[in-house]
């Protein structure tokens, strides 16, 4: 049975790198390589509006393969984040998720001044084959935001890219 990515809401922006202590995710840890990082923990600022994002991401296998993406959405600006335009796309090489590599939209929310919001999206699917590890082997997901909005200004189309890290491998 394949089920969609459930997007409960998922923002993003420019400028980033590695960040220290992640957010707390259950289940074995994606590894983020969005420009040239290897860290359990992406820290992004968009370079002309003063909105934050920090992602991590974790998986589980039982019958099914289930992820998990976390991020926290600080608003350090003075007016509101809003993603009522934004969509979200998930794409997966081994894992078929029911919306694999289509845009979806999101739900409409805002983020106001001076506040913070910890949002996640779960997918959940069947593998591919019959060891559900052979997924994680070569896995590949990137997230890709756009149309979220800062004061109605449309902040820049932004991607993430997660690889996960395998407990059968030493790293």
């Amino acid at each position: 049975m394949i089920h969609r990515f459930l997007p409960a809401v998922l923002l993003g922006a420019f400028l980033a790198g590695c960040a220290s202590s992640p957010l707390a995710m259950r289940g074995d840890e994606y590894l983020i390589t969005t420009q040239n990082c290897r860290c359990e923990r992406y820290s992004v600022k968009d370079p002309a509006m003063p909105v934050h994002f920090d992602f991590t991401a974790s998986y589980d296998i039982d019958e099914d393969f289930v992820t998990r993406i976390g991020h926290i959405v600080r608003n350090e600006g003075k007016d509101s984040v809003s993603f009522s335009n934004a969509y979200v796309q998930v794409a997966s090489r081994n894992v078929p998720y029911q919306y694999n590599r289509r845009f979806v939209p999101l739900t409409s929310e805002t983020v106001s001044p001076r506040d913070e919001r910890t949002i996640t999206l779960v997918g959940r699917a069947a593998p591919k084959t019959s060891d559900p590890w052979l997924a994680v082997a070569g896995e590949e997901l990137v997230v890709t935001i756009k149309g979220i909005s800062y004061g109605g200004r449309t902040l820049a189309q932004q991607a993430v890219t997660f690889v996960p890290r395998n407990p059968k491998l030493a790293d």
